[in-house]
């Protein structure tokens, strides 16, 4: 079980590493709205063997007491946060990208330190400037359109940390539960806007 768990985080980093610089490449066939959705769409469909395997607890999302952080998980975390980072990602190499990316740990700490009483050690503190320190070198290396990016990217991360608090505060659903409705909700959305922007029903002559 421990080894298991082992391959996993390396291979969950692995694939987290590499899908930066093959968003920059589909990119150039799609706008970010397209892509924001397909990939988040495929993190839905990634989940619907469990969701049918297993009791979900989908209702459990939509209850009266879980609409609204149901509602900020979806547009922060599967709208807003991946359209923020298609449109970084543009400006900049994927390398830089994928360095500003860690500003999610950072917004995630600060957010819940200032909104939900978090307590952090002075270690805690030290990762989060240096994680910034390392975000605002980057930033410059890549010139004013990597302020620019830098900027979009970040703003991405708090979408993704406020993302992460009210995941965190649902009660009952699973993440996987949480991965998938966000996925099919906002992936949807951003996909058929992008299509409409594109002016083409259809996504797949541009990745072919």
């Amino acid at each position: 079980m421990k080894r298991f768990a082992i391959i996993t985080g390396i291979l969950s980093g692995f694939l987290f590493g590499i899908a930066t610089p093959f968003s920059k490449l589909l990119l150039a066939g799609l706008n970010s709205f397209q892509l924001a959705g397909l990939l988040y769409l495929g993190a839905a469909l990634a989940m619907l063997p469990y969701i049918f395997r297993k009791n979900s607890n989908l209702k459990l999302l939509f209850q009266p007491g879980s609409r609204v952080k149901t509602s900020g998980i979806i547009f922060f975390g599967g709208f807003a946060g991946p359209l923020l980072l298609m449109a970084g990602l543009r400006l900049a190499n994927a390398a830089s990208v994928s360095i500003w990316l860690n500003m999610e740990l950072v917004a995630t700490a600060i957010l819940g330190v200032l909104i939900f009483k978090d307590a952090l050690d002075r270690y805690t503190w030290m990762g989060v400037f240096l994680t910034i320190i390392a975000g605002i070198i980057t930033s410059f290396g890549e010139g004013t359109s990597g302020i620019s990016s830098g900027l979009l990217i970040t703003a991405a991360c708090i979408c993704w940390a406020l993302d992460n608090h009210l995941t965190a505060l649902t009660d009952g659903a699973s993440p996987q539960t949480v991965t998938f409705v966000k996925g099919i909700v906002a992936g949807s959305v951003n996909l058929t806007i992008g299509c409409l922007i594109a002016g083409q029903g259809m996504v797949l002559g541009n990745v072919v």
